[in-house]
């Protein structure tokens, strides 16, 4: 998509456009735009029938009706802010326009200057509205192409990854089932992206964005998948994403220690545990 069609939806959506629309960086799914309305800004999604970043990959458009429907459902749940508003949804053109939250820092950025009292805070009431979410009554809302894709291109290149590290390959099978048992249908809904750039952060406040990977889900699912491969002994997903929530992420900050994911070296001494990415491939939906 191109800034002038960009700018052509928010026109037609009952806006003023009042400059070029201007492309926005550091997302993979999608076609992501900033338009410049007599309102204020908008962000404009288009999801192609591939990831935007790796035109190879095939992806279902419909995965903004996900994100859609996250929106709508965080929105009820939580105070105005906590999430993006939605404007307009229009899945002819698989176009998805939203409030733009501005360019607040990433929860990384946000982090790497934080005090422990205030980043423990701050992710305690993360997890907190996140348990609201998990708890939600919703009616079926599978998300299955997606998250076959996800499968596929993450928790099945797990084999691989361990033997290029120089790992048994067979210590991969228990990746790739729980990457199977994770696209079943879950009691509750879930984000399903949940990382250091799904959430940003204005002062000592939260936001979550992208949430095209969401449906309902196992909590173990909701977030971002791991660049490096589990290692033995490394524990299971409830846990880290527990500490992920209670403190800084595995390999992003001070408490490491605390954290039931530590550093481990490989044969050669890479480090195989603690790299976090989201998204599809890596580095977030958006």
């Amino acid at each position: 998509m191109t800034p002038e069609v960009a700018a052509g939806h928010v026109g037609r959506a009952g806006f003023l456009v009042t400059g070029p629309a201007v492309p926005l960086v550091g997302g993979h799914l999608n076609e992501v735009f900033r338009v410049p309305t007599s309102a204020g800004s908008v962000v404009l999604k288009h999801a192609p029938p591939y990831v935007a970043a790796a035109p190879e990959v095939p992806l279902d458009p419909d995965r903004l009706r996900h994100e859609a429907l996250g929106l709508a459902m965080g929105g009820t749940l939580w105070r105005p802010g906590r999430v993006p508003r939605m404007v307009v949804y229009d899945p002819t053109h698989h176009v998805l326009c939203m409030e733009d939250l501005g360019d607040r820092p990433t929860l990384a950025t946000w982090l790497a200057g934080a005090s422990d009292a205030a980043a423990a805070a701050l992710l305690t009431d993360l997890g907190r509205h996140l348990g609201q979410l998990h708890r939600a009554p919703a009616d079926a809302w599978a998300n299955p192409d997606v998250q076959a894709t996800r499968h596929q291109l993450q928790y099945r290149q797990v084999p691989d990854f361990l033997a290029a590290h120089g790992y048994e390959r067979g210590l991969g099978a228990q990746a790739v089932a729980l990457g199977e048992a994770l696209q079943r249908p879950g009691r509750g809904p879930i984000m399903g992206d949940l990382w250091l750039s799904s959430v940003l952060v204005d002062g000592h406040d939260w936001a979550l964005i992208d949430w095209e990977l969401s449906h309902l889900g196992a909590a173990a699912a909701r977030r971002g998948a791991p660049a490096g491969p589990p290692v033995p002994g490394r524990p299971r997903a409830g846990r880290v994403a527990g500490c992920c929530l209670r403190g800084r992420l595995p390999g992003h900050g001070s408490l490491m220690g605390r954290c039931p994911a530590r550093r481990r070296q490989g044969p050669r001494g890479q480090r195989v545990a603690g790299s976090h990415r989201g998204g599809l491939p890596h580095g977030g939906a958006r």
